[in-house]
């Protein structure tokens, strides 16, 4: 297990994670999507499919903390991560 900062809060990722890599090696990476989200209004549900570990909901909320955000995850392997990161989140 790797802690991982994004915005306000640290996540979990599972050793090996490619989401570091990623965000290195392409600056503008799962960007977009926090910066939509803090546009809209508090209390407004974004629904996030194939959530993997919950780094996109952490960046939803570090960006807009007032929203709800349901993240549905099918992997084996990233479900439970995804619920402990859930817990650190909230």
């Amino acid at each position: 297990m790797d802690l991982y900062r994004i915005g306000d809060v640290e996540i979990e990722l599972s050793l090996g994670h490619l989401l570091p890599r990623h965000q290195r090696e392409h600056p503008f990476y799962d960007r977009f999507l926090p910066f939509l989200c803090a546009r809209l209004e508090g209390g407004d549900v974004v629904v996030d499919i194939g959530a993997n570990v919950g780094d996109t909901a952490a960046a939803i909320l570090s960006a807009k903390s007032d929203l709800g955000v349901v993240s549905v995850e099918a992997d084996d392997e990233f479900f439970p991560i995804l619920e402990r990161n859930a817990a650190r989140i909230r």
